[in-house]
């Protein structure tokens, strides 16, 4: 993490819920004093999994988003549990989401989901040979499909706007440079279109 200067000072909760903190703070900016008062959401860190068969066909969820009052594809993800390392987060809402496991599980990338308001992390999960392994075991408040796509579908769901999760977008750019599928001579050069 980059060091900064900038001065963070009376930071105080002022709304705490099952799912963040937000906290108030003034800040200074260390250039020219300027001083505001800035608000942030201190969340879980959260995991998606990036689950891919044999067959190479990715394992999507379609659920209900209450934030956008929609049916979402979207990998299968959820919150990493308070001393839970990512990694076995991610095996863990894999299988309770989809009911599928895999061998080689690892840590493809992690990111911050949105650095100007959130304190979180999103680390994306790399499983491969995915196979239904049991039955979902969802939350009281999930109902999950599980489907298998193709990749070249997913892409095309991407760039259709039928799958709009920004993680999923993440992820899938992340596997494809790490995989040689995209290069970053071929972003360089336009050649992506």
């Amino acid at each position: 993490m980059e060091k900064h200067n900038w001065i963070i000072e009376k930071k105080e909760p002022i709304e705490v819920n099952r799912l963040f903190t937000a906290v108030k703070a003034e800040v200074c900016n260390p250039r020219n004093k300027n001083r505001k008062e800035f608000v942030r959401l201190e969340l879980a860190d959260w995991v998606n999994i990036l689950a891919i068969t044999a067959e190479k066909e990715v394992v999507l969820v379609r659920q209900f988003r209450f934030g956008s009052e929609q049916m979402e594809w979207e990998l299968p993800g959820g919150v990493v549990e308070a001393g839970e390392p990512p990694l076995e987060a991610g095996i863990r809402e894999l299988k309770e989401e989809s009911g599928f496991a895999g061998d080689s599980a690892r840590i493809l990338t992690t990111f911050a989901p949105n650095p100007a308001v959130q304190n979180n992390e999103m680390t994306v999960i790399l499983v491969e040979n995915a196979v239904k392994v049991a039955e979902q075991q969802l939350d009281p408040m999930e109902d999950i499909e599980v489907h298998l796509v193709k990749l070249d579908t997913l892409i095309t769901m991407i760039q259709d706007g039928t799958l709009r999760q920004s993680f999923t977008h993440a992820a899938l750019f992340h596997y494809l440079l790490q995989t040689g599928q995209v290069h970053k001579q071929d972003l360089a050069d336009g050649s992506i279109p």
